[in-house]
């Protein structure tokens, strides 16, 4: 598959030397924004607790009828500068939805191949941000900079909101 139509992590970075407290306004941006492919990424799904399939798969899936959940795990390395937004760009599949996810920070560790529905990892905190409409192939970002602070794992779940199924 093509690589720009893959889950992204997206920081936009400010220098040290920028970012005096109190944070001044507007924030000079020291650098083009940095993406990060995930390392990881899955589905799990409540109708079937035990399986692992959704590490394998093309697509994440996530809805409420039944239960879906996508994880996503982001390696953030090679940063030196300060983090001031971050954002998880997910492309939409060939069906939106009018009651998207929400995504949460998580927390535990997992494997693709090895992540069922009664392994997923928790939630960790509120909920990071939620976009209710999503268009047919067309591209969200959910706002996390509260859950990325430099370089290091980074964990994510989409969480969803109404049964109607939206792909990734």
């Amino acid at each position: 598959p093509d690589p720009a139509l893959r889950p992204q992590l997206v920081l936009t970075l400010e220098s040290a030397s920028d970012h005096p407290p109190p944070r001044p306004v507007p924030l000079t941006v020291s650098g083009a924004p940095v993406s990060f492919a995930p390392s990881a990424d899955t589905f799990v799904s409540e109708d079937v607790p035990g399986a692992s399939d959704g590490g394998s798969a093309r697509a994440l899936r996530v809805g409420t009828s039944p239960g879906r959940e996508a994880h996503l795990r982001f390696s953030v390395t090679g940063l030196t500068e300060t983090v001031q937004r971050a954002v998880l760009r997910l492309r939409v599949g060939p069906d939106g939805t009018e009651g998207g996810p929400s995504v949460f920070g998580t927390q535990g560790t997992w494997s693709e191949s090895g992540l069922t529905w009664s392994t997923r990892p928790a939630r960790v905190g509120g909920t990071l941000d939620r976009t209710p409409f999503l268009a047919p192939h067309g591209f969200v970002e959910y706002d996390v900079t509260n859950q990325v602070r430099g370089n290091g794992d980074v964990t994510f779940g989409l969480y969803g909101n109404s049964g109607d199924e939206v792909t990734f």
